[in-house]
């Protein structure tokens, strides 16, 4: 049998490209790719070393990712949720009783079939990991000119006389209602809160709930 040149010449080629070694990275790839990692993280280093530091960011970032949380809780388990300041009554002849200003209450609906504007059938949350332990954010301990406290709160724009004197309920689908006054007053406004460091105005952030339920914190 006649085998051509040519036909051994194509097979050899194709076996010599099928068995070529796999090439590693070179010294100089190598070198790149660390002074690569080294430089981000350099670049990130500030931003991990803030955390903890700022007890205003921290707490306003705090209470925005409670509120966050409730919202998912109350679509999750189809159960309105509500939240208020500590103490904050809400009167059926239209007055209302503020609360404290460093701590968060939070209310679940005790059936399915309660409604946010309902005058009864809520009860303290203790069930999960959002009590009301969970929106403490004026801690005992820390010296009254660094405390963390609500200074201020709006509906609509609009400033209430007390900054605690309000009431947010999230509905089974997420979406967000405010009072002031009566329990049975809920509306879809938009609720801003103001947090302060002590006496420091210049030191302010603010949390705004929107009607649809999203939450945005802003800078002072």
């Amino acid at each position: 049998m006649h085998v051509s040149s040519s036909n051994i010449t194509i097979k050899t080629i194709s076996r010599s490209r099928n068995c070529q070694p796999i090439r590693g990275a070179t010294l100089i790839e190598a070198l790149i790719t660390i002074v690569v990692v080294g430089v981000l993280g350099a670049i990130a280093a500030p931003s991990v070393s803030k955390i903890g530091s700022n007890p205003l960011v921290d707490t306003t970032n705090l209470v925005a990712s409670g509120f966050r949380a409730t919202r998912t809780m109350a679509i999750s388990q189809t159960s309105p949720i509500k939240i208020k300041p500590k103490g904050r009554q809400a009167i059926p002849s239209g007055t209302s009783v503020a609360g404290i200003n460093t701590e968060f209450e939070i209310y679940r609906a005790t059936s399915t079939n309660v409604a946010c504007n309902a005058e009864t059938g809520w009860a303290l949350d203790r069930r999960s990991n959002i009590t009301e332990d969970y929106l403490t954010f004026g801690k005992a301990n820390v010296s009254s000119d660094k405390r963390i406290t609500l200074q201020a709160a709006q509906v609509d724009g609009v400033a209430l006389t007390s900054a605690t004197s309000w009431e947010i309920c999230f509905n089974t689908r997420g979406m967000a209602s405010t009072t002031t006054t009566r329990t049975n007053d809920f509306v879809g406004n938009s609720l801003v809160l103001t947090l302060q460091e002590g006496s420091d105005t210049t030191q302010r952030r603010r949390i705004e709930i929107f009607p649809a339920g999203g939450v945005q914190v802003y800078d002072n």
